[in-house]
């Protein structure tokens, strides 16, 4: 299944240029950042909503930036706009933190829990949805909201192989996690932990 953690907050006082940056920061990377803006937010319970309910295919928020190359947190924040959502992204850059993450997501958890390979990692700041997709009561696909993220960091694996219950018991206590959970909190102030699937 497909798997992304989530580190986020709903404080929109959290997005700020300067913790853009800052958060930026927290992770070392080699190449050029792919950045994107949404034109407004990010409303993809909505947009999933209206698949569900028949639409020919799933859209995606307008943007005015579309995977622009940055390599510098003060540039990608310069960019930051009031009820936009910025997304950086981290693929095709070289990290060796996120290296590490990914290999202890995988390494240092219960057998059980191994199977987690990052595919992807990324920053979203403003108002993002955060959405599970479950099967409603007449066993129909279906998709719920969990929260609006302010600011949040992602990272996920296209094809978890673990045992999902013991993974999600296991990741606050990964010590590569926990400390990029502190480090970014640093920046933002305490962030809840959510897992999408």
């Amino acid at each position: 299944m497909r798997l992304a953690i989530y580190l986020y907050t709903t404080d929109s006082l959290a997005v700020t240029p300067q913790n853009v940056n800052a958060a930026i920061a927290t992770i070392d990377f080699a190449g050029k950042l792919s950045v994107s803006r949404t034109v407004g937010p990010a409303n993809w319970f909505e947009l999933n909503k209206r698949l569900l309910a028949g639409a020919d295919e799933l859209s995606f928020p307008p943007e005015d930036i579309d995977q622009a190359a940055y390599t510098t947190g003060h540039g990608i924040a310069a960019l930051l706009r009031e009820q936009s959502v910025l997304r950086v992204s981290y693929v095709g850059t070289k990290s060796a933190r996120l290296a590490a993450l990914s290999q202890a997501l995988h390494s240092d958890v219960p057998p059980d829990a191994a199977g987690f390979f990052e595919s992807s990692t990324w920053f979203s700041f403003g108002p993002s949805d955060i959405v599970n997709f479950i099967e409603n009561a007449e066993g129909d696909e279906d998709v719920e909201l969990v929260d609006v993220a302010q600011f949040k960091f992602a990272v996920s694996c296209d094809n978890f192989l673990g045992r999902f219950d013991i993974f999600r018991q296991a990741v606050p206590s990964v010590p590569r996690f926990a400390e990029l959970r502190r480090d970014l909190e640093e920046v933002a102030g305490p962030l809840k932990l959510h897992f999408s699937y």
